[in-house]
């Protein structure tokens, strides 16, 4: 390794007159061998002061522009120019003007080929964007790194006392074309500035660790904590036991894909559009996921872990999502970090997929085992769990403490195919899978046995996270938040699985543990105030320190979580939608020529259940707005906890009609504003 100084050849501006600056040039044999620029783990993406984003004036290829903040060096292969591009130039938006304190880029020599550099630093105070015209900048140094045959090479301008360089929003690199002919860049960027007061005052509050845990399909009512006596979920009720129970939390969408987005983004499935059928199977833009809830989190310093399904449909896939994460297993695939093998050996071939939900829980060990002390953490985990009831989902060991087991029968499970839903829902799947798998008193019980088997299976998980965060010593600033994707019918209604919009569909089991409360004594409140699943994501930030992105329709729930919530202004109803259609998704699949002519010819025919509706603490109201006429439901859940009883001809109830009626059009405007 050498480390020398070259003093910028560059005549310094007048915003650098006062200051000695100069280049500091280190080189490396390995990502973590430099001593004084030393990579930043990650950039602060989306926060106030914490703008970090990059473009670049010519189109570039392998990774993304955010390889060069994203803090893996030897990971990345970089975005690159083509050949023939002399004048390509990267941009960094600070995101308002600060005081920059140093200017850091770091090389590593791929192949031979991607070492010393040449460039020019520009910096600007505009507070817009000044383009692409250099001379509308200030040029601040120019840089030779030199050391061809280094493997890692960085380089810093810097004031020698570490004063401000001058006060600036864009900090632009130009680039000269390597040696190879081959105009390239650098592979991670850095712009160091002073702490403004928020800031610092940010800065010095502890943050709590957050440890999320979804469940696929699981009803809510199929945990002890929620009333059930013929399941076993002892570690999940004693987070309830020890925490916050809300006991009139719903699902703003139940059907995974959509529903999984919107705990991600905190946004209503009619503005977020990401599901699985057309036209409401939209792809999330980056730019938008960075206000989710891992994004934010991360850019503040947060490492960043998902484990599971991870379910949406997201602009790069993947690859996109480790932008995202520290540590990423999607599926059955550890995809960062990609060497680790604690990964491999829990993820190995030979390994029964019956154990599909203990792998999530040894990634989710690992990720704690391999965490820095010191740094906060937000670890999401998503079980495939309790969804589906093959052999291979079943853990053998699990399956034995069931056997004879006979499960609770709600009293609108329907035997046989039901008569009394509306026959548009002859059109959805839920109702043939019924007929198919929990029509008959036997197939009902065998499955029951079989959902419950999983949800012991998870319950186990949850153990083992709570020994682990006891044994590390941080149980008592770690928030735990326990729910699931979207409810189950398992034949209640004469309905299988769910979108639907009927209770066994819609209710969310949603529980949240904070350490830091059991630890001052509070324990075992249950709320049964009015929330949605479009609260998950602004609650976490807000639990976390972080304001809400005004991106976000969703409300935060600590209130209500340390009962500082002033109830008099509070919700008094959840807005509930449901955009899927089996048959666009079967046709999809079959690469049906015409999706969008599909689409208008079941709205035409009158097939579309899409649904929009609301739920109140007594009512329950949806109609299938693309029927024609349109097909409403109305429900007194108060006095018709099964919704056997459809009131939307009942005169008496005209009012509360109309009234459902303007609630719904409301929710759904506010939901896309």
């Amino acid at each position: 390794m050498k480390n020398y100084i070259m003093i910028a050849a560059a005549t310094m501006c007048a915003a650098l007159a006062q200051a000695e600056t100069s280049v500091v040039i280190e080189s490396a044999s390995s990502s973590s061998g430099f001593k004084q620029l030393t990579v930043p783990p990650s950039a602060h993406y989306g926060q106030p002061g914490f703008g970090r984003k990059v473009t670049a004036n010519h189109a570039t290829s392998n990774d993304p522009l955010r390889v060069l903040i994203d803090g893996k060096l030897d990971e990345d292969f970089g975005p690159i120019f083509g050949n023939g591009v002399n004048d390509g130039a990267y941009k960094m938006d600070l995101g308002s003007v600060r005081p920059v304190t140093a200017i850091t880029s770091w090389s590593h020599n791929q192949a031979g080929r991607r070492g010393a550099q040449k460039l020019t630093i520009y910096g600007s105070a505009a507070t817009t964007n000044p383009g692409w015209d250099l001379s509308a900048y200030t040029e601040l140094a120019k840089v030779d790194t030199g050391a061809p045959d280094a493997t890692f090479t960085a380089a810093s301008l810097r004031d020698s006392d570490g004063a401000s360089l001058g006060h600036f929003r864009w900090i632009v690199w130009a680039v000269s074309p390597s040696a190879a002919g081959e105009n390239t860049a650098y592979q991670e960027f850095s712009v160091a500035t002073e702490p403004t007061a928020e800031e610092r005052a940010f800065a010095a509050i502890k943050r709590p660790n957050i440890v999320f845990l979804l469940t696929d399909d699981q009803r809510w009512d199929t945990l002890g904590c929620y009333g059930r006596t013929d399941v076993r979920t002892p570690n999940i009720d004693q987070l309830a036991a020890q925490g916050v129970a809300f006991d009139n939390a719903f699902y703003a969408v139940a059907i995974c894909m959509p529903s999984r987005a919107t705990m991600f983004t905190g946004r209503y499935f009619s503005d977020h559009r990401s599901g699985f059928t057309y036209p409401y199977n939209r792809t999330i833009p980056r730019e938008e996921f960075d206000d989710s809830y891992p994004a934010r989190l991360k850019g503040v310093g947060y490492r960043t872990g998902f484990v599971g399904k991870f379910g949406i449909r997201l602009e790069g896939s993947n690859r996109s999502a480790t932008d995202y994460f520290d540590y990423f297993v999607s599926g059955n695939n550890p995809i960062v970090p990609k060497d680790d093998p604690g990964l491999k050996h829990i993820y190995r071939k030979d390994r029964p997929a019956n154990e599909r939900t203990l792998k999530k829980g040894d990634a989710m060990i690992r990720f704690l085992e391999t965490q820095p002390e010191g740094q906060p953490f937000c670890l999401s985990i998503s079980f495939d769990a309790v969804k589906n009831d093959r052999d291979s989902d079943m853990y053998p060991p699990h399956v034995a403490l069931f056997e004879g087991q006979e499960m609770w029968v709600p009293d609108n499970w329907v035997e046989g195919k039901s008569e009394r839903l509306p026959k548009l829902l002859d059109h959805c799947r839920g109702t043939y899978l019924h007929v198919a798998r929990t029509s008959t008193p036997e197939e009902y019980q065998r499955r029951a046995r079989r959902f419950a088997v999983q949800g012991y299976t998870v319950d186990k998980q949850v153990e083992r996270l709570v020994n682990k965060l006891e044994e590390m010593g941080v149980m008592d600033n770690t928030i735990i938040i326990y729910t699931s994707d979207n409810g189950r019918f398992h034949g209640s209604q004469g309905l299988f699985d769910k979108a639907i919009l009927y209770e066994e569909s819609m209710k969310e089991p949603l529980i949240v543990f904070d350490g830091r409360a059991s630890a001052n004594g509070q324990r075992g409140t249950r709320v049964d105030a009015m929330v949605s699943s479009a609260d998950v994501a602004p609650t976490i930030l807000s639990l976390a320190g972080l304001k809400v992105p005004s991106r976000m329709k969703g409300v935060d729930l600590s209130g209500l979580l340390d009962g500082t919530q002033d109830m008099s202004v509070w919700r008094d109803s959840v807005l509930m939608e449901n955009f899927f259609i089996q048959e666009i998704h079967s046709a999809g699949v079959k690469k049906h020529p015409d999706i969008p002519g599909l689409n208008d010819e079941i709205i035409a025919g009158n097939r579309s259940y899409r649904t929009q509706g609301v739920r109140t603490e007594r009512f329950k109201y949806f109609k299938y707005h693309e029927h024609t006429p349109v097909i409403e439901e109305l429900y007194d859940l108060e006095a018709d906890p099964y919704e056997q009883n459809n009131l939307i001809n009942n005169p008496e109830f005209a009012s509360v009609l109309a009234d459902l009626r303007e609630r719904t059009d409301e929710l759904m405007s506010a939901a896309t504003k």
